[in-house]
């Protein structure tokens, strides 16, 4: 590796990963979903695909991951709440994206297992790839029609993330870049990332390709607001979704 790459963990990082992220790029599934025109079911497959791993997550965090794992990263309450509100506009999601889904929940317990430090990998990884949350918060707005319950997720995401993932930064900073434990990070981190995008890739298999020059609503979707409509998302009946700091809602 470039001596220039090595002297922070997190510059180290972004070199040994930038071909991962160049490759997730060029994807279909994210091809269709800048045009704006990805199908509910690839939008909801994907959502659940991320409150499986992010559930794990969640409970690795709280005891291999405790010291750097804080409040503002407990936030699957908010994938519960928008994957039961679309499951009903949306039944028939293709089982293949949760069981590649399952692989990297697998993967990710199995590796924090082993070593811990390797749960910095798996956060690191997660977190870079939730920069492009704005991405999916604008389906849900603009291709959906969804106000809030639907894409709760992703507009804590455009929120937070570029906050949390500075802050994890300078936690990774604080260890030697050449040192074994920045290659168990960096080993997890490249491992999270391929599995993602097998899960990406399998969106991507069941995306219509042609939807890349159509500029509409996608097959499915809801059904856009019109001018002076009220947007507010009915009542999921869960009051305050747990799982935001302080229970509160994004705004």
């Amino acid at each position: 590796m470039h001596p220039e790459y090595t002297s922070t963990l997190t510059s180290r990082l972004a070199f040994a990963l930038r071909d991962r992220f160049e490759a997730r790029q060029l994807l279909a599934f994210w091809l269709v979903s800048r045009s704006g025109t990805l199908p509910l079911a690839s939008y909801v497959a994907h959502l659940r695909a991320w409150g499986d791993i992010w559930a794990e997550v969640e409970v690795l965090g709280r005891s291999d991951g405790a010291h750097v794992f804080t409040d503002d990263l407990i936030f699957s309450g908010l994938l519960r709440a928008d994957c039961a509100y679309l499951t009903p506009l949306c039944p028939d999601v293709a089982s293949e994206c949760a069981r590649a889904a399952e692989v990297l929940v697998r993967q990710i317990r199995t590796t924090v297992k082993a070593e811990a430090v390797a749960f910095l990998g798996v956060l690191y990884a997660l977190e870079r790839m939730l920069l492009e949350a704005r991405t999916f918060d604008d389906c849900g707005r603009m291709a959906y029609g969804l106000s809030f319950s639907g894409r709760s997720f992703w507009r804590y995401q455009v929120i937070g993330a570029e906050a949390r993932i500075a802050e994890l930064g300078l936690r990774l900073d604080a260890i030697p870049a050449g040192g074994r434990a920045a290659d168990r990070i960096e080993a997890s981190a490249r491992a999270t990332i391929a599995a993602f995008l097998d899960i990406e890739r399998t969106i991507s298999s069941g995306t219509d390709l042609t939807a890349l020059s159509a500029h509409r609503t996608p097959p499915g979707a809801l059904v856009p607001p019109r001018p002076n409509q009220r947007t507010e998302a009915p009542s999921t009946g869960m009051g305050i979704i747990r799982g935001a700091p302080n229970g509160r809602r994004p705004r």
